[in-house]
């Protein structure tokens, strides 16, 4: 994938096998939705329940990973992997806070729920990333 440079098509990107992470243990993700609307899909080969393993399995393989944008810069910036732009657009991820209704008046859960809001709006949303 490095040698075909940043600029990859879809084509290129299917393929590849692909590593999901899914807390759940169901073997598709979001990308799979956006992949299905257009006809599309991938060879996931391997579907695992946390980011734990994602490292070594994409320096050890021929695995590729279609994560969040901060979540590829997460990997990148911690480990010798490479990040290239998805060829499609995906939209952005849904995040919920949730907390159970007696936490809705106390003075330190609203100010965490304040400053995660205002720090997840201050990020922005960004466009999803292959990391390899």
């Amino acid at each position: 994938m490095l040698r075909r440079g940043q600029s990859l098509s879809l084509d290129d990107l299917l393929d590849f096998s692909h590593v999901v992470v899914s807390s759940t243990g169901d073997p598709r993700a979001a990308f799979d939705a956006v992949l299905e609307r257009q006809g599309r899909s991938r060879n996931i080969a391997a579907t695992i329940m946390n980011f734990t393993m994602v490292p070594e399995l994409l320096l050890r393989s021929d695995l590729i990973g279609v994560f969040t944008h901060r979540t590829s810069t997460y990997l990148t910036e911690r480990y010798t992997l490479s990040i290239a732009p998805v060829p499609i657009e995906v939209a952005p991820n849904a995040n919920h806070l949730i907390w159970h209704r007696r936490y809705s008046n106390d003075p330190a859960h609203r100010w965490l729920r304040d400053e995660l809001r205002r720090e997840w709006e201050r990020s922005g949303a960004k466009r999803a990333k292959i990391t390899f």
